[in-house]
């Protein structure tokens, strides 16, 4: 099995759009927030390492708390002296997010930019945006409208497009599925067939052994042996039932 890092260098051989220096300073990048992942964030190895796909759990005490949102970090060829766009490629409703295209407004990934920033500060920023969003700086609005208007219709807006589009339900439909890569796609669906196979060995090898209905059964077993006379035979039944009276 080869490791994350020969994975990456790999994938990095087509991003022929990045100089070698930038694909190193990814792939390390990367490899320590596989490491040690930043709180809420979890990291989604994908085909390009131009463009980087990470899972943030919706912070708690937030309307987008319970789901869960996929971003995507994509990246030029002057990375990192340009700083990447951002996008939300789960729906949200948030000011700074634009309802269009899922494009991110964020003071880091424009004037504040700085060469020495990585792809952990941009999405721990992105994460704190969840819970300070800026409605002075709206992409979306009618959110950033509502959040100085009418705070709890903003929430309540909030929290039903968290629980349409980014709870674990919403996460296995098509919500996140035209997001996955398709290394993941194909390892989940490798992964249905040998569970669907071995449930079906499950339920063969413990399928009974008389497929006969129970009633047949039963007429077989009280039937009188060969040599035996109808008489005994009653007089037996009339004893059994006399027993279950008791």
């Amino acid at each position: 099995m080869l490791g994350l890092g020969s994975m990456m260098m790999m994938q990095a051989s087509t991003n022929e759009n990045l100089p070698p220096a930038v694909m190193r300073r990814l792939v390390k990048e990367l490899k320590a927030m596989k490491r040690s992942p930043p709180d809420g964030i979890e990291l989604v190895i994908g085909e390009e390492l131009s463009q980087v796909t990470a899972d943030i759990t919706g912070p708690e005490a937030t309307p987008f708390e319970g789901g869960v949102f996929r971003v995507l970090l994509k990246l030029t060829c002057e990375f990192p002296a340009a700083p990447p766009a951002g996008f939300f490629l789960t729906n949200i409703f948030h000011p700074n997010v634009r309802p269009e295209t899922g494009e991110i407004c964020l003071n880091i990934l424009k004037k504040d930019w700085k060469p020495d920033l990585g792809l952990r500060d941009v999405l721990l920023t992105i994460k704190s945006l969840m819970i300070f969003p800026n409605p002075e700086s709206a992409l979306n609005e009618t959110a950033g409208k509502l959040m100085l208007e009418a705070f709890d219709e903003y929430a309540s807006r909030a929290r039903l497009m968290t629980s349409i589009h980014a709870t674990p339900a919403a996460a296995r439909g098509d919500s996140l599925a035209a997001s996955k890569s398709q290394p993941v796609a194909a390892a989940e669906a490798a992964a249905g067939s040998v569970t669907t196979a071995s449930t079906t060995l499950t339920d063969a090898t413990n399928a009974p052994a008389s497929t006969a209905p129970p009633s047949k059964i039963a007429t077989k077993t009280a039937a009188a042996p060969k040599g035996v006379s109808k008489k005994k035979a009653k007089a037996g039944g009339k004893k059994k039932r006399g027993l279950k009276r008791l």
